[in-house]
């Protein structure tokens, strides 16, 4: 499965790669063939037809398709497409002003229609060209127009490449995560803590083992989805931080504050519990004194914010505390690479260290489901 997905990516990388060559000469042949008409069959028209194709090719990589975020307003979003837009036309007269000033000075073999074009050039200047909209704008619009239908074609190539590149992705941190955290040495004492309790609150115990059952169900189906209700995903972390409290019993105090919004929301699965698992994994685990985990979750105007906290104080064989011990390892670098794919440039995270206390800020951006 995951070799063709690598495949198919290679192909669709390839066919973008033949696609803009293709375009290339496409468009190439149609400016060669429109001033071949215009100008004359001279050599120093591919002045002009080498002035379209750099105007082409700069509207057609650098159109800001995906500079423009989901939550910009209509106004905004207008305001952005209309600056971009006057930026490419003003680039186009000034590189139309001087490359007519260039071809009047060197050419001579040219017909009477386009002499009386040169001239009005010349005699406007770029800005007044620019003004001019109604006589040179139907010009750069139809460059505009010829560069922006592929792009669009283009950009959903992108997409596809995108999605390969997440289906990929998906597949490795499905791996890395059962590999990671459903591993024998959790099963087999949260197993044991659930046998003990029985003993003594046997209601208790039925309760733990239907959260574990409910754990490890989310962990090996539902978080293979791209994303997951948001309920479900703080289920899934209440259930794992009262394992926690079963296992560690009065030994660790775990603080949970996790609020629910009354809109509903989609998350990314399992982007919350590699720094919850770890706050344990380099607290408790470490250090019998690190007795102190908190995880605050909650969200905000469409973002959800996450704080995880732990004590943190890692003793050598001497008992002197080690000031430099790597945190998270490659859960943490797993989560990073998919905070940057789903949500580059929307997303903060901070991860800090002060006075033996191991501190986790998250801020994403979470999808509206509805009703």
């Amino acid at each position: 499965m995951q070799g063709k997905v690598i495949r198919d990516w290679f192909e669709g990388f390839a066919g973008i790669k033949l696609f803009n060559a293709i375009l290339l000469i496409v468009v190439s042949f149609i400016f060669l063939l429109g001033y071949n008409d215009a100008i004359g069959d001279t050599l120093y028209m591919y002045l002009f037809v080498a002035k379209d194709i750099c105007i082409f090719l700069i509207c057609f990589f650098l159109w800001p398709d995906k500079g423009i975020r989901a939550d910009y307003s209509i106004a905004r979003t207008f305001f952005v497409l209309a600056a971009w837009f006057l930026t490419f036309y003003v680039f186009w007269i000034s590189l139309t002003y001087a490359v007519s000033y260039l071809f009047r000075s060197i050419a001579t073999d040219y017909n009477e229609h386009f002499d009386v074009f040169l001239k009005y050039v010349l005699a406007e200047g770029p800005g007044r060209m620019t003004i001019d909209f109604l006589r040179f704008g139907p010009d750069f619009m139809s460059i505009f127009i010829l560069a922006l239908g592929p792009r669009w074609m283009k950009f959903a190539m992108d997409e596809k490449i995108t999605n390969y590149r997440r289906q990929s992705q998906n597949l490795e941190l499905e791996l890395n995560f059962l590999q990671s955290q459903i591993n024998p040495h959790f099963l087999f004492n949260t197993l044991n803590n659930i046998y003990l309790l029985l003993d003594f609150d046997a209601e208790k115990g039925k309760e733990m083992v239907l959260r574990l059952s409910t754990l490890m169900r989310y962990n090996v189906y539902e978080s293979k989805n791209e994303t997951i209700d948001l309920d479900k995903e703080l289920d899934f972390i209440i259930d794992f931080l009262s394992l926690m409290r079963l296992r560690y019993g009065n030994k660790v105090k775990v603080i949970s504050e996790i609020s629910r919004p009354a809109e509903r929301y989609s998350v990314i699965p399992l982007l919350m519990i590699s720094f919850i698992e770890n706050a344990f994994k380099h607290g408790p685990d470490k250090n019998p004194s690190n007795n102190f985990v908190s995880v605050k979750v909650k969200v905000v105007d469409g973002y959800l914010y996450m704080n995880v906290e732990n004590k943190f104080c890692d003793l050598g064989k001497a008992g002197e505390s080690k000031s430099r011990t790597k945190y998270g390892g490659i859960g943490v670098m797993n989560v990073k690479r998919r905070l940057e794919l789903y949500h580059s440039g929307r997303y903060d995270l901070d991860i800090d260290k002060k006075d033996n206390l191991f501190c986790v800020n998250m801020k994403i951006p979470l999808i509206t489901t509805g009703n």
